[in-house]
């Protein structure tokens, strides 16, 4: 795998090199920067070269699945909030692992979410429609981080709407790795939403114990579906299998199947923080709930020198 050159952000250029007719387009976003739209009968999905970013998925006779803040924009240089932001080389802030030999002050979930990826291929499949965005650091990452790493990320639109994110460790040493989809789902009302397949599952709860900067023995465990009734922050370890949204309001299930993660984080900031975070708008924590396939500081993957690692998710939507 070569390094990436320069990144090219035009649409009628990428168009040009990369479009399908009816299938896949380049344009530029209202939001302020270029996107690509996938196409299909199944449905159409939006994704941002800022940021690597799936910003909307529509499945034909649906409702919009992702929830996007009123706030958000492509061209201002700062994460967005909403649709399914790439955290990564870490999640969260980076835990004690990853912050040997770093200097300086590190973003929340890395700096990818608030770099300009590169468009790098495009296809059709069965499946459906797809496009590979791709970044390379350290060149987009600033100074002082120790590795040397591509990642690309492909998005792929049908009947369901799949990411797979491959990090290739392009070092010499091993590369340490958290990284999540931090998937934004829009429900009808959070306190008539749950989310199943938690069961029996133990968790870190950031509510209580802050972020996971290192493992802790303090866990809670699962007992039942996963309800709000106000601020929910967890990791969920050793859950691998699907996890569904049920939505009463909507009448609608959301199902997550994954692979390459054993954490499952669900959060919901409440009223109090989502007014302090200021970009989801006073009611907007009612209309949205995070549930994100990850690798934390409970799962952080090591990549060895010239290794790869994935780490992807499948999304569906039906009737509840």
């Amino acid at each position: 795998m070569t390094m990436l050159k320069n990144v090219e952000a035009n649409p009628e250029t990428l168009n040009a090199r990369m479009g399908i007719t009816g299938r896949v387009r380049f344009e530029a976003s209202a939001l302020g920067g270029p996107v690509v739209v996938l196409e299909h009968p199944r449905g159409r999905a939006t994704v941002a070269l800022f940021g690597g970013q799936v910003i909307d998925w529509q499945p034909a006779g649906q409702a919009a699945v992702l929830w996007l803040s009123p706030a958000a924009r492509l061209d201002a240089g700062q994460a967005v909030r909403g649709g399914v932001p790439v955290c990564w080389p870490w999640f969260g802030p980076p835990g004690r692992s990853l912050t040997e030999g770093m200097a300086g002050t590190w973003p929340q979930h890395g700096f990818a979410r608030t770099a300009t990826w590169q468009a790098v291929e495009t296809g059709d499949s069965m499946a459906g429609p797809w496009v590979t965005l791709a970044l390379t650091a350290p060149a987009m990452a600033g100074k002082g981080w120790p590795g040397k790493a591509e990642v690309r990320l492909t998005v792929v639109v049908g009947e369901t709407l799949e990411l797979r994110l491959v990090t290739r460790n392009l070092g010499s040493a091993p590369l340490v790795l958290t990284q999540a989809l931090h998937a934004y789902f829009h429900v009808g009302d959070i306190e008539e939403t749950r989310v199943e397949g938690l069961d029996g599952h133990v968790f870190h709860n950031a509510v209580a114990l802050g972020p996971a900067l290192a493992i802790s023995s303090t866990l809670n465990s699962q007992i039942g579906a996963v309800t709000f009734a106000g601020e929910v922050d967890r990791i969920y370890l050793e859950q691998r299998g699907p996890v569904s949204i049920v939505d009463r309001r909507l009448g609608r299930r959301i199902t997550m199947t994954k692979r390459g993660s054993a954490s499952t984080v669900v959060w919901n900031p409440w009223r109090d923080k989502a007014g302090n975070l200021g970009d989801i708008g006073a009611e907007g924590y009612r209309r949205m709930v995070c549930v994100e396939a990850a690798n934390t500081v409970y799962d952080a993957v090591t990549v060895p020198a010239g290794g790869t690692t994935e780490l992807a998710a499948v999304y569906e939507c039906g009737p509840a």
